[in-house]
C-alpha cells in the first residue's frame, strides 16, 4: 500500500561534478583531516568565538552618549601699542657725508635701515632688498654692477649690512679703462637700494618698491660717503596712504692706527627714521626720551550682555634674571566698561638707572641686561541675557630688555584668549549601531565559514592505508635505525637455509639478537623483509600473496661462482623452503 521511504541519496549532490570546485572524494581534500587542516579549524573556532563576543559586546554598550553642549561662546582680545618719543638734541646722524682715510681703513660695511609706515593698519606680508652699484665716467660710460642680490628681510622694518670691497670696484675701472683705451680721471660711484614690500589691505593687495641711493667718493687718500640722509617715499593703496623710510649709514673698522687706534666708527640711525618703534625693532637708549603704551582691551560674545563690569591693573616686573626682581606699579586697579584703552607712561633712561643701582647695591656686575616685562590683568564680570554668568581673567604680557645701550623689544604685542560657558546633554551614539552591525556581519560570515569546514572535515574520508603499508610505515617509524631501504634483493637460492617468518616483529628481535641490518623492498605495493646472516636468511614478505608468490617463482638457483655477498660481507646461500 505504501511505497518504502527512500532515504534522499544527499551522495549524488556531494559528488556533483564541478569545473571550479574539487570534489569531496578528491585528494586534493585529504589534507584537511591532517594537521594543517585541524589547525586552521581551530583557528576559525577562536576567531568565531572572539567575533561572538565583539558582537555581543557592540550590542550591549549604551546607545546614548554624553556631549557638551556650548550656551555661550566669547573671545578676549588684548593689544599692547607704543610710541617713542627721540631727544631732539642727540641726532649727530644727519650730517649727509663723511670721509675716511684709505690707509687706516680695514674693512667698510655699508648699512641700510628701512621702515615702512602706514596711516591705517596694513599687513606686510614681505620685504626683500637689492642693491646695485652704477660705476661711471662722467660723459663716457656707465656700468652698473649687483653688489647683493635679492634678499628676504624682516617684513616692514630690517636693518642690514653689506661689505663695500673698494678695492674690487677700483678693478672694475681699471679692467674697463684698459679695454677702453683711456682713464678718466672723474670717477663716480653711486650705491642704489630697492627695498620691495608686499602687504594687504582688507580687500586690496600692496605692491611697492622703495628706492633710496649714496655716492661713494674714492680717491688716493680718503673714501668719502656721500647721501647719508633720511629718505621717503610716499604711495596710496584702496584708499590708505603710507610711507617708505629708508636711509643708508656705515660701520668702519679701522687697522693699528696712532691716531684713532683701531676702533669701528658707526653712524647712527636718526629719530626721523624710527618715528615709532615697532615689535622686534631695537633703539639706542641715548636717544630715548620716553615711550608712551597704549594697552586695548575688548570682550565679544556670542549672545546678548545684559551686564558687565571689568577690572584692570597693569604693573612691571624689572629683573636682572636669576639674581633679583622688583614689581612696579604702572596703571593702578581701576574700573571698566566694555570696551576700553589705558594709556601709561615709561621712562626707560629712568628705569634702567634704577636697575644698575640695585646690581651696586648687591655688588652685582652692571653690564647685564635687565628685563623688563609689563603685565596687564584684566578680570571680567559679565551676565548675559539668559542670566549666564561670566567670571574671565585675562593675562597679557609684554617685554622688553634694557641696557646701557640699547632697549629691545618683544615681538608677540597682541594676544587672543576664547573661552565658553557649557552644560552636559545626553546624545545618540550612532557609531554604536554601526559596530553592531558589522560585528554580526563578521559573525554570520565566520559562522557560515566555519560550518562548511566542519561539514567537509566530516564529510572528506580519505582511503585508508593497506595493512602491509600501515605496517610498513609504523616498522619505519618504529625501527629506523635498523632497517635499511634496498632498490633491489640479492637472488634467494633454493636451500635449507632460508626461513620465513610470520611477523615483522619475529624478525625484529632476530635482527636486534644477531645484531644485522633488516633489508626492505617494496615491490609493488608488497613488501619484502629480509635478515641475511651467515649461516641462513631469515625473510618475512606482506602484502599481496599473489604478486608475492609470483615473485618467489621468478628467485633462480646461483651457481657457485653467482653466489653474491650481502650486506656486511655476509655470503649468501642457496636453498629455499616452500612459501
Amino acid at each position: 500500500m505504501f511505497e518504502k521511504f527512500k532515504k534522499p541519496e544527499f551522495s549524488k549532490f556531494y559528488h556533483m561534478k564541478s569545473p571550479f570546485l574539487p570534489q569531496l572524494n578528491d585528494p586534493r581534500l585529504y589534507w584537511i583531516k591532517g594537521p594543517i587542516g585541524i589547525f586552521c579549524l581551530g583557528l576559525l573556532f577562536v576567531l568565531l568565538i572572539v567575533s561572538i563576543y565583539f558582537t555581543i559586546d557592540a550590542f550591549s554598550q549604551d546607545t546614548q552618549k554624553p556631549e557638551e553642549n556650548v550656551l555661550a561662546s566669547y573671545q578676549q582680545t588684548g593689544q599692547f601699542d607704543y610710541l617713542t618719543y627721540l631727544k631732539p638734541d642727540v641726532d649727530d646722524s644727519n650730517q649727509g657725508s663723511t670721509s675716511f682715510f684709505r690707509n687706516i681703513v680695514e674693512t667698510i660695511d655699508i648699512v641700510l635701515s628701512y621702515k615702512f609706515v602706514p596711516d591705517q593698519p596694513v599687513t606686510v606680508e614681505t620685504s626683500e632688498v637689492q642693491i646695485n652699484a652704477i660705476l661711471s665716467a662722467p660723459g663716457n660710460w656707465q656700468k652698473e654692477i649687483n653688489l647683493m642680490p635679492r634678499t628676504p628681510q624682516q617684513p616692514g622694518e630690517f636693518t642690514m649690512q653689506f661689505p663695500l670691497d673698494v678695492a674690487a670696484i677700483e678693478q672694475y675701472f681699471e679692467t674697463i679703462a684698459t679695454e677702453l683705451g683711456f682713464r678718466s680721471k672723474a670717477r663716480d660711484v653711486t650705491l642704489v637700494a630697492e627695498v620691495f614690500t608686499k602687504g594687504r589691505t582688507g580687500t586690496q593687495i600692496l605692491n611697492d618698491t622703495f628706492t633710496t641711493s649714496m655716492n661713494v667718493d674714492v680717491s688716493s687718500i680718503t673714501i668719502g660717503l656721500e647721501g647719508l640722509t633720511d629718505e621717503s617715499q610716499r604711495g596710496y593703496v584702496d584708499g590708505i596712504g603710507y610711507s617708505h623710510l629708508g636711509r643708508f649709514g656705515y660701520d668702519v673698522k679701522l687697522g693699528p692706527n696712532s691716531l684713532f687706534g683701531p676702533i669701528t666708527l658707526e653712524s647712527k640711525i636718526g629719530p626721523s627714521l624710527i618715528r615709532t618703534a615697532g615689535p622686534g625693532a631695537d633703539i639706542d637708549i641715548e636717544f630715548v626720551d620716553s615711550i608712551d603704551f597704549t594697552f586695548a582691551y575688548d570682550f565679544q560674545n556670542d549672545t546678548p550682555i545684559k551686564s558687565m563690569k571689568e577690572d584692570v591693573e597693569i604693573f612691571g616686573v624689572l629683573e636682572n634674571p636669576g639674581k633679583w626682581s622688583e614689581s612696579i606699579d604702572l596703571v593702578p586697579k581701576t574700573s571698566e566698561v566694555d570696551v576700553f584703552t589705558v594709556d601709561f607712561h615709561v621712562d626707560p633712561a629712568e628705569i634702567e638707572t634704577w636697575a644698575q643701582q640695585k646690581d651696586s647695591e648687591l655688588m652685582i656686575d652692571g653690564g647685564a641686561k635687565h628685563n623688563f616685562n609689563i603685565t596687564a590683568k584684566v578680570h571680567t564680570l559679565a551676565q548675559t541675557g539668559d542670566d549666564l554668568q561670566i567670571n574671565e581673567f585675562f593675562n597679557q604680557t609684554f617685554g622688553m630688555a634694557l641696557s646701557k645701550n640699547a632697549i629691545e623689544f618683544g615681538n608677540e604685542p597682541g594676544k587672543n584668549q576664547s573661552g565658553s560657558i557649557t552644560d552636559m546633554i545626553w546624545v545618540t551614539d550612532p557609531s554604536v549601531g554601526a559596530q553592531g552591525l558589522w560585528a554580526s556581519l563578521s559573525t554570520g560570515i565566520l559562522l557560515l565559514i566555519f560550518c562548511g569546514t566542519v561539514f567537509i572535515f566530516y564529510q572528506v574520508k580519505p582511503p585508508k592505508l593497506p595493512r602491509a603499508e600501515q605496517e610498513a610505515k609504523s616498522a619505519k617509524r618504529k625501527h629506523k635505525s635498523m632497517i635499511l631501504d634496498v632498490k633491489s634483493i640479492p637472488p634467494l637460492g633454493i636451500s635449507d637455509g632460508l626461513v620465513q617468518l610470520s611477523s615483522l616483529t619475529e624478525l625484529v628481535k632476530i635482527a636486534d639478537g644477531m645484531a644485522v641490518p633488516i633489508l626492505h623492498k617494496n615491490e609493488e605495493g608488497s613488501h619484502i623483509y629480509l635478515i641475511i646472516a651467515e649461516n641462513a636468511k631469515f625473510v618475512y614478505m606482506s602484502g599481496d600473496k599473489n604478486h608475492l608468490r609470483q615473485w618467489m617463482g621468478q628467485q633462480t638457483v646461483p651457481s657457485r661462482s653467482d653466489s653474491m655477498v650481502g650486506p656486511a660481507g655476509f655470503q649468501q646461500y642457496s636453498g629455499y623452503k616452500g612459501f
